[in-house]
């Protein structure tokens, strides 16, 4: 499933939800994102722009609402930096 331009996420049989960014920047500010989200206790990987979901703790829908709030506070920081 597409989120934006720049991110997508799909399910892996062998690995769980991945999420693949396209944008440098991106993938930078959605590690920071999920430093501060691991109160969540997600189980991941992240390497070269992807991240895995490990499928053990971490439904579809859980990565979606995940992601949708990382796009809102990513795009309000660009707005705020322009």
């Amino acid at each position: 499933m597409t989120i934006s331009n720049k991110i997508e996420f799909y399910l892996t049989p062998e690995h769980g939800e991945v999420v693949d960014c396209y944008d440098e920047e991106m993938v930078d500010s959605f590690d920071d994102f999920l430093a501060e989200q691991r109160g969540e206790k997600f189980s991941l990987r992240f390497a070269e722009g992807k991240v895995t979901f490990l499928p053990q703790r971490t439904s579809a829908e859980v990565v979606e609402s995940l992601l949708r709030e990382f796009i809102q506070s990513y795009d309000r920081g660009r707005t705020n930096n322009q």
